[in-house]
């Protein structure tokens, strides 16, 4: 497993985009900030044969950008976007039509492009996975194997040709 380590000290584009910030935060301990951030990979370290350490990548926060008011609830919706879309999860109907779990439907919403980004995600996410296990079946014949390379095929074609989810199912993450 890779642990990772965030630097302490921001660089100093980071640092002007929430130095405006300290005075109401040092005065609202509970307040939260919603902003954009980019992140630099500084350092790793792997440890010796034989360490029982984890291996670790260091990073440093090197932009940092806070919302206003008005565009705080663009960056909340882009960033439930983006979430939904990492954790988009579902399942293959009787047809191997994919139907997203009720927890990432639940997340997307009404958002019509969101729902077709994770259906895609989720069916290429079951997809490899299938393709994974058919790479690690021993002893395939290689009718079998070719069996099996037309099935992720057709599937993908399946994928590619739906229409944005109409049903859900009850499979929660």
């Amino acid at each position: 497993m890779t642990v990772i380590k965030l630097q302490a000290k921001p660089s100093a584009a980071a640092a002007q985009g929430i130095t405006g910030w300290a005075e109401e935060l040092y005065q609202n301990p509970n307040m939260r900030l919603l902003g954009i951030v980019e992140l630099r990979h500084v350092e790793r370290s792997e440890p010796a044969p034989g360490e029982s350490k984890d291996r670790t990548v260091q990073l440093r926060l090197t932009q940092l950008e806070i919302a206003n008011d008005a565009m705080e609830q663009h960056l909340s919706r882009g960033l439930a976007a983006l979430y939904a879309l990492r954790t988009a999860k579902g399942t293959f109907d009787d047809d191997e039509a994919i139907e997203l779990a009720e927890s990432t439907m639940r997340r997307i919403r009404d958002d019509l492009m969101l729902a077709e980004t994770a259906r895609l995600r989720a069916g290429l996410r079951l997809w490899a996975e299938y393709a994974r296990r058919v790479q690690h079946t021993r002893s395939m014949t290689q009718t079998e194997a070719l069996h099996e390379v037309e099935a992720i095929a057709d599937g993908l074609r399946k994928l590619l040709a739906g229409d944005a989810p109409e049903g859900t199912n009850t499979e929660e993450d």
